[in-house]
């Protein structure tokens, strides 16, 4: 199924997961190349050979990124970022190009071969992300354009929120594809059984949903990866942990309220919180 709206970052082919009516689709993303930049964005030199070569300006902000019509540029560090782009042509002859960022004392590496991505889009597809990674996804905290690195599960991964749509492309290293998504099959029985209930409460439908629970809970508990410690890592609510974290976060100072003897990590949630 051809895309409408081809981005800089990879074509996106048709997924199997996730019919539109759930409010949630998984698609395999591919880009044509890959290739991570080095340097001091802030020396002259650096930054114009850069505009030169690729005819884009690296971001300077953190967790930002910047696009042309053919190339989206990721930042990923204060001297490293993910050039990436779709169209095959775009950027070739990587040697010269390397020599040429040698000079100005930069560096780059040809990293296309390690990565694959996937593009989660849809109303829910924030949600989807949050069950796995303890980024904030909302469109204040993560608007249009940015990008971060985080864990997905257990696996380190580069998020770029992509569209406001939102669509967002998730891209992981190669040899751990197999663990970025263990228990996709149950995310999507568990959306579909959660969007027929909605649309037509019963009991059959709620004892339906409760099943899929269930099953994504033993997928997840197979994976190495209980629900009940996701929850507990990620949550920022009131369980006051943060006051066990030393120096605190600015505004996380305040006394935990609950076992405050126990280390944050040794707790988990209130049945109230689940």
């Amino acid at each position: 199924m051809p895309d409408e709206n081809i981005f800089a970052i990879g074509a996106v082919m048709s997924g199997h997961y996730g019919p539109a009516t759930t409010g949630v689709t998984l698609t395999e993303t591919s880009f044509a190349g890959a290739w991570n930049v080095q340097g001091n964005a802030h020396a002259p030199d650096f930054a114009d050979e850069v505009r030169r070569l690729f005819d884009v300006a690296l971001p300077i902000a953190p967790n930002t990124t910047t696009q042309t019509e053919k190339i989206t540029a990721l930042w990923l560090g204060p001297a490293s970022w993910l050039l990436v782009w779709a169209g095959k042509g775009v950027l070739e002859n990587f040697e010269a190009h390397c020599d040429a960022l040698n000079a100005v004392g930069g560096a780059l590496f040809d990293v296309t071969a390690s990565r694959v991505a996937w593009t989660v889009a849809g109303a829910h597809a924030a949600t989807v992300l949050a069950k796995s990674c303890p980024l904030d996804f909302h469109p204040r905290a993560f608007p249009e354009g940015a990008c971060a690195q985080s864990l997905f599960g257990h696996v380190n991964a580069l998020v770029y929120r992509r569209a406001a749509s939102p669509a967002f492309t998730l891209m992981v290293a190669r040899s751990l594809a197999r663990d970025t998504w263990p228990h996709v099959d149950a995310m999507d029985a568990l959306t579909i059984a959660f969007h027929d209930y909605v649309r037509d409460p019963s009991d059959a439908k709620d004892k339906a949903v409760r099943a899929a629970l269930d099953t994504i809970e033993a997928a997840f508990a197979q994976a190495g990866l209980p629900l009940d410690d996701q929850m507990a890592w990620r949550s920022i609510c009131a369980h006051g942990w943060w006051a066990d974290v030393k120096p605190a976060p600015p505004g996380r100072g305040r006394a935990g309220r609950i076992d405050p003897e126990r280390p944050f990590w040794d707790k988990a949630c209130r049945p109230e919180c689940l």
